[in-house]
């Protein structure tokens, strides 16, 4: 079978959906012919992928320029011959009309993609062209029931499935050294991730520790200026963007790991948190997961006995939680137990791919391709 793949968001950019794509080519490739078409000034790590083309997909300035991406996309695709057209986010949809009589479509919705689309579009509403598109699409796939509920309310839930996102499980058990207690975040410096609200319950930690934030964003000169007035049993240091290993290093080294996304929602749509891939990497170290209930961190984490689900506005709450952990290491450790083998159950890699790819064998053969 060949895979064609396309995606507005890849390398060098990082993100939840570049991740999503990095992982599902890797997986592909050990079964598949792959190709990929990707953003103009993206490219390709993966020998074994072959990049088909380079299209300015998302940023077209006017109609004109979006009508000649999609006839080369639709060109693209007819010369790459594959059997499948798997669409990564929600916006690319609105090709779907110059593609879906040449071979069956799939897409992937994260969150945002839909709620709030970065998607240019010139003929009509951004929002009736991607449910429009939808609708041509063999098949939908939501990273979450979460995502899923959006899409309900505004599309419905004709052709569409859940296939939560899924890591490699390591085979050893990672140590880690918690000498002091490190609450470490992964995430952009953006509104939507909620670090504002993590310092405001900072206050209330009584304990001493330390705040390890790694990612970076827009939004880096306000949370300085408020992690500014913590108090001096918090200590905080910004890693910005970091190495494989660093990170690597950061998460053995961490106590705790807690992200608390907040729903923005403004005349633009709604800024949530589809699913969290980085809950899952924080489980795979035996770390306690500290998340919001604003996201669909309820389908990843046991409230309780693998981590907690707080109200990121309930500052005195999340506080004594992290309170309650940092002075209770037995309860830590034994949280973060929970945490990895939830996981290891639930989220592996092999079962996301399994599901995956056998939507892709029932499409290819209701249109006549080979499994």
């Amino acid at each position: 079978m060949r895979v064609a793949i396309v995606t507005s968001e890849f390398y060098p950019r990082i993100g939840g959906i570049e991740t999503y794509t990095r992982i599902l080519i890797s997986e592909l490739v050990k079964h598949y012919k792959v190709g990929i078409v990707t953003g103009i000034d993206q490219s390709i790590m993966d020998t074994n992928t072959e990049h088909i083309g380079k299209l300015n997909l998302s940023k077209t300035k006017d109609a004109g320029e979006f009508n000649i991406v999609a006839q080369q996309l639709r060109s693209i695709l007819s010369a790459y011959q594959p059997d499948i057209i798997h669409l990564i986010s929600a916006g690319l949809v609105v090709y779907a009309k110059f593609i879906h009589d040449i071979l069956p479509i799939i897409v992937t919705i994260h969150c945002k993609d839909y709620t709030q689309p970065w998607q240019k579009y010139h003929d009509g509403n951004v929002n009736e062209a991607i449910n429009f598109g939808l609708s041509l699409c063999k098949k939908i796939i939501c990273v979450s029931n979460y995502t899923k509920s959006f899409v309900a309310n505004s599309y419905g839930t004709e052709n569409v499935t859940v296939i939560h996102n899924g890591i490699a499980i390591p085979s050893k058990k990672r140590l880690h050294q918690k000498k002091k207690a490190h609450i470490l975040t992964v995430a952009r410096l953006i509104p939507r991730k909620g670090h504002i609200h993590l310092a405001n319950a900072l206050r209330h930690v009584q304990n001493h520790c330390q705040w390890d934030i790694v990612g970076e964003g827009y939004y880096e000169n306000i949370i300085k200026e408020i992690v500014d007035d913590l108090p001096v049993n918090i200590s905080v240091n910004f890693h910005g963007k970091v190495s494989p290993r660093t990170l690597e290093s950061l998460f053995k080294n961490a106590s705790i790991f807690a992200m608390t996304p907040i729903e923005l929602r403004t005349n633009d749509g709604i800024d949530a948190e589809g699913f969290g891939l980085v809950y899952l990497e924080a489980a795979s170290y035996y770390l306690p997961v500290i998340a919001s209930k604003d996201s669909a961190a309820d389908e990843i984490i046991d409230n309780g006995k693998s981590g907690f689900l707080v109200d990121p506005f309930n500052y005195s709450n999340t506080g004594a939680i992290i309170d309650d952990l940092i002075t209770n290491r037995s309860k830590m450790s034994k949280m973060g137990y929970c945490a990895f083998h939830r996981i290891a159950r639930k989220f592996t890699q092999a079962k996301s791919t399994s599901q995956l790819f056998e939507i892709y064998n029932d499409c290819s053969i209701q249109s006549g391709g080979s499994p």
